[in-house]
């Protein structure tokens, strides 16, 4: 099978991550795969199968007005249009809202069977109204619409009034990197927190929570992995707080296992999520975890009072006297980080790529 696979970028991110993690199974699995970005090859940060052909478009740059927009967009649709046809694949996947319209539209006339990949919670996130009109008039053309959660599904039923019998739920799955532990002397515990530093992500509102009992306990330190917007902010706020010896930013890392492998806790404090890959690659190292129930994702992967807890989203004092509770108890820890574990096997990626090898044959089949 030829599949053709189409996203804005392969920079750091959840949807880039699990896009790279399909393409190379797929690949690995003698599967004819086509990887196209409208960003360069200077933002990749995932290594790739030989076997993949990768078109890099260098088309991702800023439009400074509506008719510099318009131009950037028709440019990007000529192009991609042009690798549909020379390629002339089995089917295409297309990951994320102004990627999904732009490959409509570019599949057009072309008729090539085409799934298109929520990666958001769209109750929350923006993309602008003319954007939303788009989706609303072009998605139906698409053959199949994948989210992450059942609430969002609903969310595209009620709001774009999309098909439901064309709406599938897959979850993302778990990708861990396979590497052996170190043993690290730890002179503290550890908290862990990990994703762009935006102002989505919440992690305002953790140093916030953990200013409240960082006095009380003074041998844990609070770990955030993650570059973004925000970050000169939250220094600025951590200092301000009078925790900045207890919080360490490390910025960007690639592989952020031996700070997972040598963590005691992670916390996901994020405001809204699509389905959080950092919560489910936490936990498939043995961390309980702590997260905000905010729409849409974690109670999906969390089994409250089982692996973790859940807190009502943005509630600062909750989120304070959840990791109070579990910072004071290792008992409890270990215990939700032995269920914590099975998330390896709940969302195993060999699991996920099932449901989407079924969705591939069953839109295929349609199709025809």
């Amino acid at each position: 099978m030829h599949i053709t696979l189409i996203i804005s970028s392969l920079s750091p991110g959840g949807a880039e991550k699990v896009m790279a993690a399909m393409a190379n199974y797929w690949a690995g699995n003698n599967q004819d795969i086509t990887l196209i970005t409208f960003d360069s090859r200077n933002s990749d940060s995932y290594i790739f199968n030989d076997r993949i052909k990768r078109h890099a478009l260098e088309l991702l740059t800023d439009s400074k007005n509506i008719l510099e927009s318009l131009a950037n967009n028709y440019k990007r649709i000529k192009r991609l249009r042009s690798i549909l046809v020379d390629s002339k694949p089995d089917i295409i996947i297309s990951f994320i809202d102004k990627t999904n319209i732009l490959a409509i539209l570019s599949n057009i006339g072309l008729k090539y069977p085409l799934i298109i990949c929520e990666r958001v919670n769209p109750r929350k996130y923006r993309i602008g109204r003319f954007w939303r009109l788009l989706q609303k008039m072009l998605y139906p053309l698409s053959d199949a619409l994948v989210v992450q959660t059942e609430a969002t599904k609903l969310w595209f039923k009620q709001k774009l009034k999309f098909p439901e019998e064309k709406t599938y739920v897959i979850p993302n799955p778990v990708i861990i990197s396979s590497q052996n532990s170190k043993n690290i002397i730890k002179e503290k515990l550890n908290i862990i927190s990990m994703g762009r530093l935006v102002r989505q992500k919440g992690f305002d509102i953790l140093l916030d929570s953990f200013s409240k009992i960082a006095e009380k306990y003074p041998d844990w330190t609070l770990t955030i992995i993650g570059k973004g917007e925000e970050e000169n902010n939250l220094k600025s706020q951590a200092k301000y707080l009078g925790i900045e010896k207890q919080v360490i930013f490390t910025g960007f890392i690639k592989n952020p296992f031996e700070y997972l492998q040598n963590a005691d806790l992670f916390v996901m404090p994020s405001r809204f999520e699509g389905f959080p890959n950092a919560l489910i690659e936490a936990m498939s190292y043995g961390l309980a975890a702590i997260s905000f129930n905010c729409p849409s994702g974690p109670s999906d992967i969390i089994r409250n009072g089982t692996d973790g807890i859940l807190v009502n989203c943005e509630d600062t004092d909750g989120l304070t006297a959840a990791m109070d509770d579990l910072m004071s108890n290792k008992e409890k820890r270990g215990q939700f980080s032995k269920r914590a574990r099975e998330v390896s096997e709940r969302f195993k990626l060999e699991k996920i790529i099932g449901m989407w090898n079924n969705l591939l044959e069953e839109v295929i089949r349609r199709k025809k």
